[in-house]
């Protein structure tokens, strides 16, 4: 019987799929969440097992992407939070920015604002605004049983409608979430959508990469994925943090606007994984690669969620045990 022997401390699940082929193959998924000096959280992020929304799916945006799935093609960099006025002391506009390693995004929040006869109302002073989807730029509308989706990157957004109808949008919610470059200025603006969290999988781009389930997908492949699917798929970050390639930890970050004490600078913690399998008589060692980092900046949390995997063209059940451990500790 497969077994797994964790001698770490963190969370650790296998799980096995059929990979897009159809071999089926088992895939190992470990994940450690540390707080501020890197010591081991005291609520550990769990492994998500299933996408969770704010609230219903086509309503509201990805909180938690699930983490059953085939791999990821690079590191995903999530971010949940608010964005806080330094000091707890309200203003009426603020940048955020979150920097790691060689990637970079910038945010301007702002306080509430309608739109107002031509223009845009200023900001009500906030002290803190949530970065969520539903904050920027984008939008849908129920039309009986279906929606009119105003943004294929962010249905749940706001103002996207202004540029798709000639009624009055007076007194309509201003995004709270812009791009520092690209500010609304007319109602006829469509900025792209700028966020930290996770992209849902019926949204764009995530959708680009799905692949084509038509006639010929029905005879020759099903049930597994079509030739064009691509494994970007399952990279749910938002466009700007999805890494170019693979972290390893210890690269530099700062998260900046989303605390009242102020910026959240350091490095990321560097874990020695090891991860192996028994299988055949012998000992295999698996590639681990990082694939998610997932800062709580509020909490001063990160969690790190690693994937390794093992073609079993045969019978994944031939897997004595895999085992998960640590070279070192962690710095």
């Amino acid at each position: 019987m497969l077994q797994l022997n964790n001698r770490t401390p963190f969370e650790a699940e296998l799980t096995a799929l059929n990979d897009e082929t159809g071999v089926e193959t088992l895939y190992v998924i470990v994940k450690a969440s540390f707080t501020e000096g890197w010591m081991l959280a005291d609520e550990p992020v769990p492994v998500w097992r299933a996408d969770e929304y704010y609230g219903e799916p086509h309503e509201s945006s990805l909180r938690y992407p699930s983490e059953i799935h085939l791999g990821k093609t690079a590191t995903d960099i999530l971010v949940e939070g608010d964005a806080w006025a330094p000091g707890g002391r309200p203003v009426r506009q603020l940048p955020v920015t979150v920097s790691v390693g060689r990637v970079s995004q910038s945010l301007m929040v702002f306080g509430d604002r309608r739109w107002d006869q031509g223009q845009i109302s200023v900001a009500d002073p906030f002290e803190r605004m949530p970065l969520t989807w539903e904050r920027a730029y984008g939008g849908s509308v129920a039309e009986g049983d279906r929606r009119r989706v105003y943004s294929e990157r962010n249905p749940v957004g706001r103002f996207a409608s202004a540029q798709c109808t000639d009624r009055s949008v007076d007194g309509e919610l201003m995004p709270n979430i812009e791009h520092p470059q690209a500010l609304l200025r007319n109602r006829d603006d469509s900025p792209e959508p700028v966020g930290l969290g996770p992209v849902a999988p019926h949204w764009q781009p995530r959708t680009r990469f799905v692949g084509t389930y038509d006639q010929q997908w029905r005879l020759r492949r099903a049930p597994f994925a079509p030739e064009d699917f691509s494994r970007r798929f399952f990279n749910v970050a938002a466009p700007g943090l999805v890494y170019p390639g693979w972290m390893r930890g210890g690269e530099p970050f700062e998260l900046a606007g989303m605390h009242p004490d102020g910026a959240w600078t350091g490095q990321l913690p560097e874990v020695p994984l090891s991860v192996s399998a028994h299988h055949g008589g012998r000992q295999e060692p698996l590639s681990a690669r990082l694939e998610t980092l997932y800062f709580q900046p509020f909490k001063r949390t990160v969690s790190l969620t690693w994937r390794a995997s093992l073609s079993c063209p045969r019978d994944v059940l031939s897997v004595e045990s895999v085992t998960v451990s640590m070279t070192r500790q962690p710095r």
